[in-house]
């Protein structure tokens, strides 16, 4: 059991470190580290079944020895008493074959046959059995006498269980008589469950290990498998924010060049519509900026809210005309607020940008037109601002993580792609919960999408 964890630990101290290599070569290391740990452990209960088989085993041979001498010499004590004078009963009780002192008394055995008085089989059983219960060992047995050299059955005590033998755990031999063609020899009927009953310990020891074992090993698969994925995320957000930064950069730039050069001198127009388009991206990039720190900010518990008395309507309705005005495509908004849903207690600017990014979703995967409703109402203590669209929806499988950081999951098989980089409703997720609410997602794929915030009515704030 203590080599069996030992190796458990050095496997996952090993899994660890190459658990940032390829993906193929952790499923073939965890495989192979399974496999060893499991025929190590079958080993190790094969070896304890056989350890306890052979403890039986002994303790069975030590009560037959010990029933056999009481048997001769009860039936010595009575021949002692019945002898005819003259008569002689030999004491030797050495094996001719073993140069260890043996007591098999097989010079009595043959002396008290001459007597008359041989082995009576049903009355060593009484012994034997009285003996075991002794020792405390509960097993179903068979007391035979026997031919040692061709295994012949000469008496037995259970003719029922002669054909229940498969798998019997027999004892040794004790011989009866000198020149060995007859012993007698017990049999263990199934000893399977009393060597398992003596194992209990061990095998519970073992399921618990293997548990242990299938965890660990499920849990770093489970490991190796999420940061394969954080890292392709990354690697996706690293390319998706590089070139979401890329394009109004380059716009910014070519933007201050032409303005530089002097072609638009005197033009006021245009020389007003490159600044207003400087302007904007760079807005874009301070808003992605703020939103990356943010969401960092939020993840170490450091964001400061400026909680204030705030009003629905003044966030909702210049939202929807921006984007009403700067959408490419037409984009029709039905808001509805009622007046005991129009006032909650948050920070203005959080509370917006987050708004503002269910908007901005809702346009941007809706189809060549956009219908957003926006619905602020007041129920079980709460205020829930709603925001839906009639757009392309999400599938089942994606709603349950699309406000993971990085995912952009939900995005793919959309039209026009994933885009973005995976912040957006993580940001709003995070905003939400900073001020106490909820946010839930309902949503039909091809059909509409909802995203609903709950905050919470804090009355003795206000």
């Amino acid at each position: 059991m203590l080599y069996n964890l030992i190796v458990l630990l050095l496997y996952l101290r090993y899994i660890y470190l190459v658990s940032d290599m390829k993906n193929n070569f952790a499923k073939l290391i965890t495989g192979v580290a399974m496999i060893s740990i499991l025929l190590l452990q079958g080993m190790w209960l094969y070896n304890s079944y056989e350890f306890v088989g052979l403890e039986i085993k002994n303790k069975v041979n030590a009560c037959l020895s010990e029933s056999n001498e009481k048997e001769i010499f009860n039936r010595l004590n009575v021949a002692l008493l019945e002898m005819p004078k003259g008569a002689i009963i030999s004491s030797d009780t050495t094996s001719e074959k073993s140069t260890a002192f043996v007591p098999n008394y097989t010079d009595l055995q043959e002396s008290l046959v001459k007597l008359g008085k041989p082995l009576m089989l049903h009355k060593l059983d009484t012994l034997f059995s009285k003996s075991l219960e002794k020792a405390n060992i509960k097993v179903k047995y068979i007391l035979n006498k026997i031919n040692p050299e061709t295994g012949e059955i000469l008496e037995t005590t259970d003719l029922k269980l002669r054909g229940k033998l498969d798998g019997a755990l027999a004892s040794d031999v004790i011989p009866i008589n000198k020149n060995s063609t007859e012993g007698i020899q017990v049999l263990i009927v199934s000893p399977y469950k009393v060597i398992f009953e003596r194992m209990t310990i061990l095998l519970i020891g073992s399921i618990v290990m293997a548990i242990i074992i299938g965890y660990c090993i499920f849990f770093q698969i489970k490991m190796i498998i999420r940061q394969n994925k954080i890292a392709q995320m990354r690697q996706d957000f690293t390319y998706a924010m590089v070139h979401d930064m890329k394009t109004p950069l380059s716009t910014i730039l070519m933007g201050i060049s032409t303005l530089k050069s002097g072609k638009l001198d005197g033009k006021k127009e245009k020389t007003d519509k490159y600044f207003e388009i400087c302007m904007d991206e760079s807005n874009h990039l301070l808003t992605l900026t703020n939103r990356v720190l943010t969401i960092a900010k939020l993840e170490q518990s450091v964001l400061v809210l400026n909680k204030q008395i705030v009003n629905l309507k003044e966030i909702v309705n210049p939202l929807a005309e921006k984007f009403g005005v700067n959408s490419i495509k037409k984009v029709v908004f039905t808001i509805s607020i009622s007046e005991d849903a129009n006032l909650v207690i948050a920070d203005y600017e959080y509370l917006k940008e987050a708004i503002s990014n269910l908007i901005d979703n809702a346009i941007k995967y809706s189809g060549e037109e956009a219908d957003v409703n926006i619905t602020c109402v007041k129920a079980n203590d709460q205020i829930s601002i709603v925001v839906e669209d009639k757009g392309l929806g999400i599938a089942p499988k994606d709603q349950a993580k699309i406000f993971e950081k990085f995912e952009r999951a939900a995005a793919i098989g959309r039209k026009g792609g994933a885009a973005g980089f995976g912040l957006g409703l993580n940001y709003v997720l995070r905003v939400v919960e900073a001020h106490g609410g909820t946010v839930a997602v309902s949503s039909v794929k091809g059909e509409f999408s909802k995203f609903t915030i709950n905050l919470p009515v804090l009355i003795e704030e206000i």
